[in-house]
Order: C-alpha cells, then sequence, then structure tokens
C-alpha cells in the first residue's frame, strides 16, 4: 500500500489527465464545426450565380472561388494539429 501523500500524487496526476483530455477533445470538436460550417458557408457561396460585391475587401477570399483553397488550408491545419496531438500522446507513453 501507498502511503497517504502518494495516493494524493497518484488522484492529482489522474486528474489533470482527465482535464487535459478533456479540452483536447473539446478542441477536436472545434476544429470540426469549424471546418462543417465553412463547408456550408463555401456551399452557399459557390456556384455561377453568387454575388460578386465590389469595393468590399473581405469578400477577395470568395472572388473567383477561392474558398475552395481556404477550405484546404483549414483542413490541412486541422490534420496537422491531429497528427502533433497523436505524436505527443505517442511519446508520452512511450
Amino acid at each position: 500500500m501507498h502511503d497517504t501523500t502518494r495516493r494524493v500524487e497518484i488522484v492529482e496526476r489522474r486528474v489533470r489527465y482527465h482535464k487535459t483530455r478533456k479540452s483536447i477533445h473539446r478542441l477536436m470538436v472545434l476544429c470540426g464545426a469549424l471546418c462543417f460550417s465553412l463547408l456550408f458557408i463555401l456551399h452557399q457561396t459557390s456556384g455561377p450565380a453568387y454575388p460578386v460585391i465590389y469595393g468590399m475587401y473581405g469578400t477577395i477570399l470568395l472572388h473567383e472561388n477561392v474558398g475552395g483553397y481556404v477550405l484546404v488550408a483549414v483542413v490541412c491545419f486541422t490534420a496537422a494539429v491531429v497528427v502533433t496531438l497523436l505524436y505527443s500522446e505517442y511519446q508520452r507513453r512511450r
């Protein structure tokens, strides 16, 4: 059996582990929601009849169907985050 201080350390380590996992899961859900919302916006704005607003510099990303490049960038960033998290988890377990 462990003494009291060792038991407290074990419990605190488990609590930190579960909090970390919970925050990682929240971030993954947030990234997924961001990707789906970007897909929805891209679907709504793409096509031959979307309006072009001249003089609005924020809409330059949607001009000439550049939204696909933005979508690819977000998906690649999300994939890089997932790979980094998996690698750090692998290194921690090792």
